[in-house]
C-alpha cells in the first residue's frame, strides 16, 4: 500500500478506525497541479502573516481549520467517500488572515474578504470556477470558511491570559 492510500481522506477506512485519515486527507493532492493551487494560497497566507506579525494566529488557524473541516467533512458530508486536497481549510485561514489585514489595512482587507465571499457565494451557485480534471467539491470550501468565522468568534471570546 502507497502512502497516498494510507493517509486519503477514506469514509470507510475511518469508520474502521484509521481516524488520521480525516487530519491527512487535507495534505494530499490529486495532481502536482491540484498541489501547486493549495501550495501557492498557502504561502501567499503565510506572507500576508509574516507581513501582519500574526505567525502564530495563522499557524493555529491552520491547525484549527485542518481539524475541524476535516471532521465536518465526515459528519456533514456523509456522500464524500474520499477526498483530497487543501482547499477547504485553506479557505478558512483566509478568512482569518483576511481579518488581521483588515486591522491594518482597512480597504485592502475589506476587498479580499468582499472578493472570498464573491467566490464562495458564486460556487454555491453555479458551482466551481475553473476545470481542474476532478470535481471540487465547494461545500467544502464554505465549511472551511465557516470554521474560520468559528475560530475568530472563539478568539474574540477567548479570556486574556
Amino acid at each position: 500500500m502507497s502512502i497516498h492510500n494510507l493517509l486519503i481522506y477514506q469514509r470507510e477506512e475511518i469508520i474502521q478506525g484509521e481516524v488520521w485519515r480525516v487530519l491527512t486527507g487535507q495534505l494530499l493532492h490529486l495532481s502536482i497541479e491540484h498541489y501547486i493551487y493549495n501550495i501557492v494560497a498557502f504561502l501567499l497566507l503565510y506572507i500576508i502573516a509574516f507581513q501582519l506579525h500574526s505567525k502564530r494566529i495563522f499557524w493555529l488557524s491552520v491547525i484549527w481549520c485542518n481539524i475541524t473541516t476535516g471532521i465536518a467533512i465526515f459528519f456533514l458530508l456523509p456522500n464524500i467517500i474520499w477526498y483530497a486536497g487543501a482547499s477547504g481549510f485553506l479557505h478558512g485561514v483566509a478568512l482569518v488572515m483576511i481579518i488581521q489585514l483588515i486591522k491594518q489595512h482597512r480597504f485592502f482587507g475589506l476587498l479580499f474578504l468582499l472578493l472570498l465571499i464573491i467566490k464562495l457565494v458564486y460556487e454555491q451557485v453555479f458551482g466551481t470556477i475553473g476545470q481542474f480534471g476532478f470535481n471540487v467539491i465547494v461545500d467544502v470550501h464554505l465549511i472551511g470558511f465557516i470554521f474560520g468565522a468559528l475560530y475568530l468568534v472563539g478568539q474574540y471570546f477567548k479570556k486574556p491570559a
